[in-house]
């Protein structure tokens, strides 16, 4: 079983831009999940550079990370 956890700072904007930040992390990290390996926990840092890239930015971001860490088979 993987589990994911999820910081984002007071760096990265007010509230509002923060939960939109966790939201799309965590619609990305649920897309894949299944291609996780299992076994590992993660913790997904959301820095202030994400704040104003869109949705597609974002997921080449996470999948480019997941893949470099080896955590997607």
């Amino acid at each position: 079983m993987t589990r994911v956890g999820f910081a984002v700072s007071k760096r990265v904007g007010k509230a509002h831009v923060r939960n939109r930040v966790k939201r799309v992390l965590r619609e990305l990290v649920r897309k894949y999940l299944p291609e996780i390996q299992p076994g590992f926990d993660v913790v997904i840092i959301g820095r202030p550079a994400l704040a104003g890239k869109p949705f597609s930015a974002i997921d080449e971001a996470v999948r480019r990370q997941l893949v470099q860490a080896h955590l997607l088979n």
